[in-house]
């Protein structure tokens, strides 16, 4: 960006088509100083009565544009969110078990090109949250010609079902991690997943071509029963049991 050209931007709209997708009460406001550039305030309201607002720094580096920041995200109902984005036939809703569900998202940024991490994560099944259900921090990169997620997370009481039931039905969940590999540390007071429910877990997981290795799972609580197990596994993202090979202790 041109160092001589300072500014200021401030846009307000009732509605605005942004590739036929229709925003309302957006608000812009930016400023140019002496090359570097600031969000002060860029917000809009989607489907589902879901607010969003991110401010931050955008900056250039060697390999483009680096942005610093942070955002929130706070919606009356999720599922008629994930409908207005994606529409099924007919604007049909997703799966609509968690219709109306109210939800609310909160991070820091740091964004640059093949770098992407999403610090201070907030999650919470509410609009307004004074303790998060979940908290964690989540980056994102290249490693070895593959992509790479690390998140470190950890959990009130956190159920991850409602997310997973907004997602379209022909979309293969093994097939994105089979694509990927990554690392997982997770401390949950409660969980549910897949309709498992969990108390005091204590992991630490990573993928690496869809190999699974455990290096540390405890769970004090999983339908009546103690776990604790370390292994690995081959073949989990391939879709079906049969290709799952492995050994625990």
């Amino acid at each position: 960006m041109p160092d001589w050209l300072d500014g200021t931007v401030k846009l307000g709209a009732k509605t605005l088509l942004v590739q036929g997708v229709p925003l309302r009460d957006v608000v812009f406001e930016a400023s140019l100083e002496e090359g570097a550039a600031e969000i002060g305030r860029a917000a809009a309201t989607l489907g589902g009565a879901t607010q969003v607002e991110i401010a931050g720094a955008i900056s250039t580096a060697e390999n483009g544009a680096h942005f610093t920041g942070g955002g929130e995200m706070k919606s009356g109902n999720i599922a008629a969110l994930a409908a207005w984005l994606s529409p099924g036939e007919d604007g049909a809703a997703p799966r609509s078990s968690v219709q109306g569900r109210p939800f609310s998202a909160r991070s820091q940024f740091d964004l640059q090109a093949g770098h992407y991490r999403f610090n201070e994560v907030e999650l919470s099944y509410a609009r307004e949250a004074d303790v998060p259900d979940l908290r964690g921090n989540v980056a994102a990169e290249t490693v070895e010609g593959r992509p790479y997620i690390r998140a470190e997370l950890g959990l009130v009481n956190f159920d991850f079902d409602p997310l997973i039931a907004l997602l379209p039905g022909e979309y293969d969940p093994l097939a994105w991690f089979g694509a990927r590999d990554g690392a997982l540390t997770l401390d949950a007071e409660a969980m549910t997943i897949f309709g498992q429910e969990m108390r005091g877990v204590d992991a630490e997981l990573s993928l690496h071509e869809g190999r699974l290795t455990i290096s540390r799972f405890d769970a004090a609580d999983i339908s009546g029963a103690a776990v604790s197990l370390t292994g690995d596994l081959d073949g989990v993202t391939a879709g079906t049991r049969h290709d799952v090979k492995g050994r625990f202790s």
